[in-house]
């Protein structure tokens, strides 16, 4: 059953290690049925990259902890071996897997994945590598392997059984009554805002992740639950300390803080579209406003009690309508991700005369976006641009010159092996020059050598459906999410 709420990750980057919680012992069978080539298994180990290895009557058998994958001599690879009933296997220093098969000895490389005769000298040393290299010990007439994790992994019948001590790396935060979450925020007070779709309820808690109260159309933070009235989608605080909700059908919404926890609000609805996916304040302190459905508009009178929302003359209204989300580089490049493509431009004093650049996918040029589908922006410590899209993975934008008519992308993607899944909700780069990739039920982890780690519903231990909003980092090395 699909869950809604909020799943704080509690996560060292160091390695991506989650932090213990509770403990959970379960035991996990897996058989033919999961992907072994064999229900007959005779051996398990566990090599330095955390993968185990399965001796099995029908090959050598790799568990990443999702997919089996299976190694056997292939007919001219210059391995003689005859069979492939692997009896049993060891892991030598140099990561190198003594295999026996049937009566023979043969070595694997685990980094090229390809068997080798062994020569007569490696032959004669191979029975004894075997006492002691072997990592398993026999329990009750059983061999028994335990993984890094501390997972008691053993021979049953038909296939191989796991006894996990599974950690709860996450904490639920729940939201009653349940709701869509569709915008989480941090403002400079370090509190945190939750905004639910469902109910159009605004929840405010305070940075040790207490609840402070929901904020009611009055500016009041009340005890009681209390629904705002409209879906709030976006939100952002301003260089003067004001915080601007978007909402979706309902319009703009400023609050600024006359008293601990108490707002004066005032709401426009004079805007091109009423539906507010993003708010950004440019260097001249100008609010630009991303609608969905009315392209992009800006006011240069945010504080003014009737400010007027202009769209800028060059932007490409009727190409790109449906503007999901804003971004200003740290060079005063506006970029924007719509749903028909990415739009570009130089912020000049008059907006009037700025020019757009609208990027999407090209049928003959493969360094253009994946997917004119854009859903997201972010930009790392060292100045690289990242777009996620609806269905084409997230791109790096490549050049340094950004207001070239044709951008090139470098493409992260399912096919390529950097993620899991093609669609990407949103972005976030992390400390180590990774990035946390949220897809709709997973959450991705890369860190800077291209190396992943993916957090679904086993890591979970619930299946949750992640929405658009912006993980929060809090502090503890703590992110919110969903």
């Amino acid at each position: 059953m699909q869950k809604f709420g909020i799943v704080i990750l509690v996560l060292s980057f160091m390695g991506w290690i989650a932090t213990v919680a509770q403990p959970m012992k379960r035991v996990v069978q897996y058989d033919e049925e999961d992907g072994l080539p064999h229900g007959h298994v005779t051996q398990l180990l566990q090599d330095r990259q955390g993968f185990i290895w399965i001796a099995t009557w029908n090959g050598l058998c790799r568990f990443d902890g999702y997919d089996f994958r299976t190694f056997k001599p292939q007919a001219g690879d210059g391995c003689h071996a005859t069979t492939d009933r692997f009896r049993d296997i060891a892991l030598r220093p140099d990561n190198q897997i003594v295999c026996r098969v049937d009566e023979d000895y043969f070595l694997f490389d685990t980094r090229t994945c390809r068997f080798r005769d062994m020569t007569p000298e490696e032959a004669r040393q191979a029975p004894e590598e075997i006492k002691r290299y072997r990592q398993s010990r026999r329990e009750n007439g059983v061999f028994v392997c335990t993984d890094h994790q501390g997972n008691q992994w053993m021979l049953a019948d038909n296939g191989i059984r796991k006894i996990c001590t599974d950690e709860q790396r996450t904490e639920r935060l729940d939201i009653n009554p349940q709701a869509q979450v569709k915008c989480l925020f941090t403002d400079r007070e370090q509190r945190y805002w939750v905004c639910t779709k469902d109910d159009g309820a605004v929840r405010v808690y305070s940075p040790d992740g207490n609840l402070s109260g929901y904020l009611g159309r009055d500016g009041l933070l009340h005890q009681a639950y209390t629904c705002f009235g409209s879906p709030v989608y976006s939100m952002y605080q301003s260089a003067d300390g004001t915080i601007w909700l978007g909402s979706k059908p309902d319009g703009l919404f400023r609050i600024r803080e006359t008293s601990a926890n108490t707002f004066k609000i005032d709401h426009f609805t004079e805007l091109p579209d009423p539906n507010v996916y993003s708010i950004i304040e440019d260097h001249d302190s100008r609010l630009w406003i991303a609608t969905l459905g009315g392209g992009l508009c800006y006011t240069d009178q945010p504080q003014s009690d009737h400010p007027r929302f202009t769209a800028p003359a060059g932007y490409p209204q009727d190409a790109a309508q449906k503007v999901r989300y804003l971004h200003i580089t740290r060079h005063n490049i506006l970029i924007a991700a719509t749903t028909e493509g990415l739009v570009v431009a130089r912020i000049e004093k008059n907006a009037q005369i700025m020019r757009f650049h609208l990027h999407q996918r090209e049928t003959d040029r493969s360094e253009s976006l994946s997917s004119s589908a854009t859903m997201d922006i972010t930009e790392d410590v060292h100045g690289r641009l990242y777009v996620s899209t609806e269905s084409g993975g997230f791109n790096r934008i490549e050049d340094n010159d950004l207001l070239t008519d044709h951008l090139t992308f470098r493409h992260f993607t399912a096919n390529g092996h950097q993620l899991p899944n093609d669609v990407v909700m949103s972005l976030t780069p992390l400390d180590d020059n990774g990035m946390m990739v949220v897809g709709p039920h997973l959450v991705t982890l890369l860190d800077s050598t291209g190396k992943q780690r993916v957090l679904d519903a086993r890591y979970f231990l619930a299946d949750y459906r992640f929405s658009e909003a912006h993980p929060q980092r809090l502090s503890g090395g703590r992110w919110l999410n969903l």
